[in-house]
């Protein structure tokens, strides 16, 4: 390995720890807070959370593109790539339309995998039993935790997101009210498996744990998933990709994350429009709520890809 790219594994390396330390500053300035603020509406809260979301969170898959412009294998036809970006992203769409629970499903378990493969990088040597374990632990908290310790709220906010009013609410909560404690104790079991298999020191891995645990055991679901999402997923990816992609492509990327933003914006402006009832607090959930789960298969296609290339010399 040469020089200039051992210096820029050093580099990664400090990016990566002053992430840990400024994503563990924002988690627990968030806990401290939101311990110290009067409780927020659930309407509150999402109109936040999505607010926060779309300008800290979707800038992560907004480098798609770019991605798949340079790191698409040679002869690999672009075009056709992101035309099936977009369809795969489509039929998300036309399945959470004509069916929002199975829409809904695909989404939670398609974001646990994303989530875990992006916090659980692969290592040396280990095991594929260890690494499907670590991926499940650090995958399915964000998904896991806010639902189950906080069932009735996130039973309302999924009933928002699915349709059917009161009957949809209150069979999510039942369901979630049966399936809470299995669903925290598997979690614990596949977190404390995750500790011990990771190579001493264990203390970031225990932190990490720690801190989002309680994040999403003391605050709303919306507000712990935001603060998951943008202050440790999003940034966490956005460092790797700039990694994986050099500082020379820093411009484009830049131009790149406008331009779809841009797009999203006013794709997401348009669905919002058109929507039964488009000023509702619902309507606006439901919105961005479809356009993660539309984003997320093809995104996590472009993330393996990205994930398989070299880092630049």
């Amino acid at each position: 390995m040469n020089g200039a790219s051992e210096a820029e594994r050093t580099s990664l390396a400090e990016r990566r720890a002053r992430h840990f330390r400024a994503a563990c500053a924002v988690t627990v300035a968030a806990l401290i807070g939101v311990s110290l603020l009067p409780p927020l509406s659930v309407g509150t809260q999402a109109a936040l959370a999505a607010a926060a979301v779309l300008v800290l969170g979707f800038p992560h898959g907004a480098l798609d593109p770019l991605v798949a412009l340079m790191r698409i294998p040679p002869g690999a036809p672009l075009a056709a790539m992101l035309l099936g970006y977009l369809a795969l992203a489509a039929a998300v769409v036309a399945l959470w339309l004509a069916a929002p629970l199975v829409g809904l499903a695909v989404f939670l378990v398609t974001s646990a995998v994303h989530f875990g493969l992006g916090d659980a990088p692969v290592r040396p040597g280990e095991s594929r039993a260890a690494r499907v374990v670590r991926i499940v632990a650090h995958g399915s908290a964000p998904i896991v935790l806010p639902s189950a310790l906080h069932p009735e709220t996130a039973a309302t906010v999924y009933g928002w997101v699915v349709g059917g009013g009161e009957a949809s609410r209150t069979a999510i909560d039942a369901w979630l009210g049966t399936w809470a404690t299995p669903l925290v104790a598997g979690w614990l079991a596949a977190a404390v498996h995750a500790v011990g298999a990771t190579p001493a020191p264990r203390g970031r891995t225990m932190l990490e744990f720690a801190l989002l645990a309680a994040t999403f055991a003391l605050l709303p679901p919306l507000l712990s998933f935001t603060v998951y999402f943008c202050a440790w997923h999003s940034a966490r990816h956005l460092i790797e990709v700039d990694a994986k992609l050099g500082r020379s492509a820093r411009g484009r990327a830049l131009a790149c994350a406008a331009l779809v933003l841009a797009a999203t914006a006013a794709l997401l402006g348009l669905l919002h429009a058109t929507a039964a009832h488009p000023t509702t607090i619902e309507s606006v959930t439901r919105t961005v709520f479809i356009a993660l789960a539309a984003l997320t298969p093809p995104h996590m296609l472009v993330t393996e890809l990205l994930r398989r290339s070299p880092a630049p010399d």
